[in-house]
């Protein structure tokens, strides 16, 4: 957990993808808002142009904190063909970005990533390349382990789906996901 200080000065790399720009985008706003003397960057996955969640306040943070805030977002599926950043987030394109941030003194610097397991273990692999403190690097995992209790298993459904409960402002939802489709794509398709 980072604990905002006021008259503390960082340099801080957040690396996420899909869903989890939530909490980060949290991270961003304290941060930027109370350490007047502190640099923040993200790295933020995401499927192509229409799955960019808070957008507008990312856009936001880079208008408001011009000399502060940088972010590099890339695009899995891109629909365009722009000069977008096209692929995962991988060791070596994490590497290669955070080196285009310029980001000076790495050794002191606090790394946060939140996100799916498969790219936390390249986002540690690129941390480890450039020789990171693992002190400085935090994490937030969005995966869980299988469960032994049948009560808590998934119901499949009769086209191969499998029913999800999101729970979202005190209410409860039931979700069919399709194989290959996200969570929130399926709640987003079932709105």
């Amino acid at each position: 957990k980072h604990k905002i200080n006021v008259s503390k000065s960082i340099l801080m790399l957040l690396i996420g993808a899909g869903i989890v720009i939530t909490p980060l985008a949290s991270i961003i706003g304290s941060t930027l808002a109370q350490e007047k003397n502190s640099k923040v960057y993200l790295l933020y996955g995401c499927r192509n142009e229409e799955s960019i969640i808070l957008k507008s306040k990312i856009e936001k943070f880079k208008m408001d904190y011009l000399d502060r805030f940088d972010y590099a977002i890339v695009y899995s599926q891109p629909n365009t063909s722009s000069t977008s950043i096209v692929g995962r987030l991988n060791k070596e394109l994490i590497s290669k970005k955070i080196q285009e941030f310029v980001i000076t003194n790495l050794s002191s610097s606090l790394f946060f990533i939140c996100g799916l397991i498969g790219m936390m273990e390249q986002a540690f692999l690129s941390l480890n390349a450039l020789a990171i403190p693992s002190t400085n690097v935090r994490k937030e995992s969005f995966y869980s382990l299988p469960s032994d209790n049948t009560s808590e298993k998934s119901i499949k459904t009769n086209e191969g789906a499998v029913e999800v409960s999101i729970k979202y402002n005190k209410q409860v939802y039931k979700v069919a996901v399709a194989p290959g489709q996200t969570i929130l794509e399926a709640a987003l398709d079932q709105d």
